[in-house]
């Protein structure tokens, strides 16, 4: 799981600009044997293992690609670099902060500016710079500058911070969202491959889900033109926020590193219509593989919008849940997140594969 970590947070993945992630994901699943790839317009990749039997109920394993970041808008005279969020980035996290520009060239490392504190009138230090105003320097000694080493409008920001191993099995780095959720599903994935369950298995790594879910909207498209089926329970895996830190109110975020994954109940997003109660048979399915496996797990009611949300939408209504894992400082360049919660995520992705047709039908 590290290894996997560390290899797939270095790769940028910008909503639009998920390629790198993708290529990678694509070529672990071809190495574990996965032959039934197929990746569409938007550029989801999207995978089948089929089960032993026809009949059984068929589960979606779904995570995204992309990370929050940046695009460049603007480059003034001085080759200042000046840029639009891609999803949301509240404007404290960023003062200081080290980024990549992606060129089509390479990168070109920069860094959001700051105020100087010897420059800063007594009424402005410690003052925070909105991101409208907020600039990159690149070190460019003009436009032209700029221009020069590859940097233009519509070019994606990402952080540039690395993987790094913390105590008490806890690491840190930028794009755990949703990196973490596509590790689980990859080794889940290699797992059930050697040994496919009952159930056939689709799997979707998406796009864009960072710009109010846009990927989501074609992958049962996708299902129905090339593998000719669409899911009976769909289980989506995303970071959750956690509240074991200094401040936080644990009433509106009680979850805790390294307790265990969460399994979800609930969606509703602040900033878009999106919301998701759901379905009690499947959290209690979730809950009895933890059971089953000596897991220990936590609940998670997210105040935001996950892929589940619009899967739960198609057709007549897909049983839709989700697997959480626990997150600290997220839609940041120092997200941390605990191993053991990411293992026992697969362990439990596993199981619910394994046992899907003892609870569910195939819908027809």
């Amino acid at each position: 799981m590290k290894e996997t970590l560390h290899a797939l947070t270095e790769l940028p993945a910008p909503p639009g600009f998920e390629g790198l992630v993708k290529s990678y994901i694509e070529s672990r699943l071809q190495k574990a044997g996965v032959r039934d790839l197929f990746t569409d317009n938007l550029g989801n990749l999207c995978a089948r293992i089929s089960g032993t039997e026809e009949n059984a109920p068929v589960l979606h394993l779904d995570a995204h690609m992309d990370e929050p970041c940046f695009i460049v808008r603007y480059i003034d005279e001085g080759g200042h670099v000046f840029v639009a969020p891609l999803g949301y980035m509240a404007d404290n996290l960023l003062m200081g902060q080290r980024v990549s520009i992606l060129t089509k060239t390479g990168a070109v490392k920069g860094g959001f500016g700051v105020n100087s504190f010897h420059s800063s009138g007594a009424g402005e230090k410690g003052s925070i710079i909105s991101q409208e105003d907020l600039w990159i320097d690149i070190g460019a000694r003009d436009r032209e500058a700029a221009l020069e080493s590859g940097v233009k409008p519509g070019m994606p920001v990402v952080f540039d911070e690395p993987f790094i191993e913390l105590l008490s099995g806890n690491v840190m780095a930028k794009a755990f969202d949703d990196r973490v959720g596509c590790a689980v599903v990859l080794k889940a994935l290699e797992r059930l491959a050697q040994h496919p369950p009952r159930s056939t298995i689709l799997a979707s790594f998406t796009v864009q889900e960072e710009l109010i879910l846009r990927g989501s909207n074609t992958v049962y498209n996708g299902f129905r033109k090339f593998f000719h089926t669409t899911p009976d329970v769909c289980l989506v895996y995303d970071i959750c926020s956690c509240g074991d830190v200094p401040y936080a109110k644990r009433q509106k975020a009680p979850l805790v590193l390294g307790k265990g994954p969460a399994i979800k109940l609930y969606d509703k997003s602040a900033v878009s219509h999106f919301a998701h109660v759901v379905p009690w048979q499947v959290v209690e399915y979730l809950e009895s593989g933890c059971a089953a496996l000596s897991l220990p797990y936590q609940y998670d009611l997210l105040s935001g919008c996950t892929n589940a949300d619009q899967f739960a939408l198609d057709g007549t209504g897909v049983l839709t849940g989700g697997i959480s894992i626990p997150c600290r400082y997220t839609h940041s360049a120092v997200e941390i997140v605990n191993l053991s919660d990411a293992e026992q995520a697969v362990e439990l992705t596993c199981y619910a594969a394994e046992h899907l047709w003892e609870r569910f039908s195939r819908s027809f």
